[in-house]
């Protein structure tokens, strides 16, 4: 049985579809519908969209139907996958989902349905199949088309887009399923950067072909690991991450339904952060620090709560989550005299780093833990908004510093990322490194 003789039976169901004579509400439904559209930087309604809906009734009564049914069966018989129910009812299954896929508008494009079977019969042959996951990144403008964060040949790929109005309109949900006032910043036209990240997969169920790959959580991990990069090249800046899907690529089999991806999205957020194409190389080494400061846990703590107080909308919560990111840095294993600690670790990193006096730079960190103690615990003196205002942005840009000097500069100066007592008396009581 070879793939010559999928493609031609698939082709002989079209036909028969085609020639059959029975009125066109036996054979599918019409549901005339609005959609949104992208175009020209804002969005359309297209009262004319309809969708199709092929009659499972009508397509089985085809003898065509019943052949292409049987050779898919022969195929999937002989893959290594793991099934859920019996060949034959996956084959049906296939075939209806091929029929939708390849029904763009009323239209039936037989070229399309005839590639979705036989790149799915190859593809689970094989037991191995592409997944790309989509997610939007809202408060970021790309002034690029598109730009590649990881190594090209490495797996996972991970890339940032920015979108066509084509791309865009294929996301839009039809404002049916939309409730009046609560449309998702996920369809704003000047949300148009999408993070990606693409992986091979070796699979082990076939189910998995249209419920995303079983390895899902790491893909979701990647994208944070974009946000991380773009919050750390952009210490003002607000990122989130949009609503996550799957698309399924090598086969091209179109959008999963992902059932276990997370549900929420992020806010609109206005305006957008812009990345020129200057600025990729940095970016680029931003992500890189990302990926590498989850192999230390002080350093990946304190990344989290940087990404974390990029979302607060208050200042309060937004210091508190900055200096708990500093405790990770600056009080790796030191039980007793936090509050100097603290101070005078800080102080002499940004010595060390951006050759800041000390002296001020000591009384700032002093201020943030009094401060983070005073709103956490509810004792000490009380700070004023615009104080925690400029002092949360102050710090904001200095975890920041912190964490990419550590990852990729303190190892050219004798020091681990993984800061010991040696590295602090040695940071306290030497000079910077000249710049």
């Amino acid at each position: 049985m070879s793939l010559d003789q999928l493609a031609l039976a698939a082709e002989n169901l079209i036909e028969e579809i085609l020639a059959d004579s029975r009125p066109g509400e036996q054979k599918f439904s019409i549901s005339p519908g609005a959609a949104l559209q992208a175009s020209g930087g804002s969005l359309h309604v297209n009262p004319a969209a309809e969708w199709a809906s092929w009659s499972g009734e009508f397509v089985q009564s085809l003898d065509s139907f019943g052949v292409l049914q049987n050779l898919l069966t022969g195929w999937l018989e002989r893959s290594p996958l793991r099934f859920s129910r019996a060949h034959a009812q996956h084959a049906g299954a296939v075939l209806h989902s091929a029929l939708c896929e390849a029904t763009q508008g009323t239209t039936l494009r037989r070229s399309l349905f005839v590639r979705y079977l036989t790149s799915l019969a190859e593809a689970s042959a094989r037991a191995e199949a592409t997944f790309t996951l989509c997610r939007r990144l809202l408060g970021v403008e790309l002034m690029a088309d598109s730009v590649d964060l990881s190594d090209p040949e490495g797996n996972p790929q991970v890339s940032l887009v920015r979108l066509t109005d084509d791309e865009l309109t294929e996301r839009m949900p039809s404002l049916d399923m939309l409730q009046y006032g609560l449309i998702s910043s996920d369809v704003a036209t000047l949300q148009r950067v999408e993070v990606r990240v693409t992986r091979h997969e070796k699979l082990r169920e076939f189910d998995h072909f249209f419920q995303g790959p079983e390895r899902w959580r790491s893909y979701l991990r990647e994208s944070e690991r974009v946000q991380e990069a773009l919050l750390l090249l952009k210490p003002e800046s607000q990122v989130e991450l949009g609503m996550p899907f799957f698309l399924v690529r090598q086969p091209h089999l179109g959008r999963c339904a992902g059932p276990r991806l997370p549900r929420s999205c992020g806010a609109a957020i206005f305006p957008p952060t812009l990345i020129h194409p200057g600025e990729l190389p940095d970016l680029r080494r931003c992500f890189e620090v990302a990926q590498k400061a989850q192999a230390y846990p002080a350093l990946r703590s304190a990344l989290h709560r940087y990404a974390l107080a990029g979302s607060r909308q208050r200042h309060e919560d937004r210091l508190v989550d900055l200096v708990i990111g500093f405790e990770a840095v600056l009080l790796q294993g030191l039980q007793n005299e936090l509050s100097h600690r603290f101070s005078l670790n800080g102080s002499s990193l940004s010595h060390w780093i951006h050759q800041a006096p000390r002296q001020p730079s000591y009384h700032l960190f002093r201020s943030a833990y009094a401060a983070r103690s005073a709103l956490v615990h509810g004792y000490g003196p009380k700070v004023k908004v615009h104080r925690l205002e400029s002092m949360s942005d102050e710090l904001r840009h200095l975890l920041a510093s912190f964490i990419c000097w550590l990852i990729l500069d303190s190892p050219r100066h004798g020091l681990q990322p993984r800061m010991q007592a040696d590295d602090w008396l040695r940071i306290l009581f030497e000079s910077p490194p000249s710049s």
